[in-house]
């Protein structure tokens, strides 16, 4: 780990704000067909987070750690690019999780590299001048190191300037930024990596207050380089402990052992028992300040045991992941040690921000070596909104009317539709009607709430609480209520009135007084049939593992609408 000389950048504030909260609308999940598992796991992500499968994205390249400049174009990032115009709104996928099997280094046309998130991170963003995009540039520039020279990151992080919503371009640094949020799904086996998004629900089905019986622990650096960040650790303690989070400080001790841990922060290249000789609590976040913690060969499958393996860079992450952390952070490449995240990422983790946004959210440069291992959607001490609906069967269409609330009571609750995955429409606040079909192929109707920001500990945070409905036909069309309404009030018009009925069946003979020839008596087929309404029964209910199935016949035929509700989430978390 090299020191950086002082006053070439100054450790980031405490102060910070939220960006935007990724959900199942604005993220895609990209795994390697090229890669065994890869794409299994993405699938298995996608089903457990409530995530539409078809915003799972596919690549095929190499099964190698490193990629080159030319494929990642290629095989990365044109790809990408076909995956998000399919979602049906490209610039509102604001998030992406890498799966174990996506390479993880990109070669640069100067020789230099970057971690693939990193990359990923800034694809869409364009230099002022010249309009070209950022990723190909150089990524580092010539500091003084102590006296030496020595490459570091040169381009600052505009999530960690300030409130960055992704639809508004922020120019700065001569840099017109378009981020996105990049975390991976890794570890060294695919059960190791599934256990992120495991404990990341695990840790959302509590009651949204830290674990009673886990402490968060900073831990001093094992030399003054690595220990440069553990002057911020007295004022987080202070924060954490007003939130009523168990924190405190210690001497750095690399067999440090018994204890059970809300998150660890420390700085250091080797650690005995200390990973594998305490527990972590769902939710545990951890950063080891040191500079090969995520190089490639720190994430072989295991040999030796779940500790050290012989291969090992100093402290590989891929062990924080196998003894059960919910997230941690390290870098594929000689970072400087000004390039690690504020440790003050644990307050906006306790205050409900995302994984995503509680690590991004405080790192100090953008595309460098950086590379944030956990569910990006996992927030357990968030407060999300609750979505919510109520079906009118209309014959062949239904009119779902959509509520949403917020407990925190963050201003209006925006709600979006998603079809199959594709973006459909959305509503600036809740109550929000949409017309479905009852007829077609099956389809997945997700709709998403998310919470309006406000200027306070808690209420800053752009939560998101979201549901999947399955519906019968996939399309949204929303005059097709419209005109359900409309030829029923006309109906209503021409229909005769009561007595006009009355004096015709007075009137009529007797069925057998004078039965008229059969053909002439024979009412046309579509006569006697019951209007589609006539023959729909009321609504079916019936619940069962926390869903909600309701169903209602359709024009007396064969025809269903059938909407199950699963929102399989805690009082806390609202997601799928």
């Amino acid at each position: 780990m090299r020191p950086v000389a002082a006053g070439a950048w100054g450790l980031c504030s405490l102060l910070s704000s939220a960006a935007a909260a990724p959900g199942p609308d604005s993220l895609l999940v990209l795994a390697n067909t090229a890669a065994e598992g890869s794409a299994a796991l993405a699938y298995a992500y996608a089903e457990a987070r409530g995530v539409p499968r078809q915003r799972v994205c596919l690549l095929t390249t190499t099964t190698d750690a490193d990629v080159t400049f030319e494929a990642y174009l290629s095989e990365v990032e044109a790809p990408l690019e076909a995956c998000l115009a399919e979602t049906g709104d490209p610039e509102g996928v604001d998030a992406l999780l890498l799966v174990r099997g996506v390479p993880m280094r990109v070669s640069l046309p100067d020789g230099g590299r970057v971690s693939m998130s990193a990359i990923l991170g800034v694809a869409d963003s364009t230099l002022s001048d010249s309009g070209e995009r950022l990723r190909g540039m150089p990524a580092g520039r010539v500091l003084d190191c102590g006296g030496a020279p020595c490459l570091g990151p040169a381009w600052p992080n505009p999530v960690e300037a300030g409130p960055f919503d992704r639809a508004e371009s922020r120019t700065a640094d001569g840099v017109a930024w378009r981020p996105r949020l990049v975390t991976w799904l890794s570890g060294r086996s695919d059960a190791d990596a599934r256990g992120l998004f495991e404990r990341a629900l695990q840790a959302e089905g509590g009651d949204g207050a830290p674990a009673p019986d886990a402490e968060v622990l900073f831990m001093d650096g094992a030399d003054p380089a690595r220990g440069v960040l553990d002057a911020q650790a007295d004022a987080v303690i202070d924060q954490l402990t007003r939130r009523g989070v168990s924190a405190r400080r210690a001497a750095f001790q690399p067999d440090l052992t018994g204890l059970r841990l809300a998150g660890f922060m420390t700085g250091t290249a080797s650690l005995g028992t200390t990973i594998e000789g305490n527990t972590f609590a769902p939710g545990a976040l951890v950063d080891n300040l040191t500079s090969f913690g995520a190089l490639p060969q720190n994430f072989a499958p295991a040999t030796a045991g779940t500790g050290p393996q012989p291969d090992d860079a100093q402290v590989s992450i891929a062990r924080w992941v196998s003894q059960g952390v919910t997230g941690v952070h390290g870098t594929t490449d000689e970072p400087l040690n000004g390039a690690f995240p504020d440790r003050a990422l644990l307050l906006d983790w306790f205050d409900g921000a995302t994984l995503a946004e509680a690590y991004l959210g405080r790192m100090p440069f953008a595309y460098w070596h950086n590379m944030v291992v956990g569910d990006p959607l996992a927030a357990p001490f968030a407060v999300r909104p609750r979505v919510s609906l109520s079906v009118e069967p209309l014959g062949q269409v239904a009119r779902v009317a959509l509520e949403a609330s917020d407990p925190l009571a963050r201003g209006p609750v925006r709600l979006r539709a998603l079809v199959d995955g594709r973006a459909t429409g959305a509503a600036e606040a809740a109550p929000w009607t949409l017309c479905v079909a009852a007829h077609g192929p099956p389809a997945t109707l997700t709709v998403v709430g998310e919470a309006s920001a406000r200027p306070t500990r808690t209420g800053r945070w752009r939560s998101k609480g979201w549901a999947r409905f399955e519906v019968p036909g996939p399309a949204i069309d929303p005059a097709a209520c419209e005109v359900h309404d409309a030829a029923v009030a006309d109906a209503a018009v021409e229909a005769p009135t009561d007595a006009v009925v009355d004096a015709l069946t007075d009137a009529a003979p007797a069925p057998n007084d004078a039965a008229p020839a059969p053909n002439d008596a024979a009412p046309a087929p579509n006569d006697a049939a019951p209007a589609p309404d006539d023959a729909a029964p009321a609504p079916e209910r019936a619940r069962s593992s926390g869903c909600t199935a309701i169903a209602g016949r359709s024009g007396g035929g064969v025809a269903w609408l059938a909407l199950s509700v699963c929102v399989a989430v805690s009082r806390r978390r609202r997601s799928a």
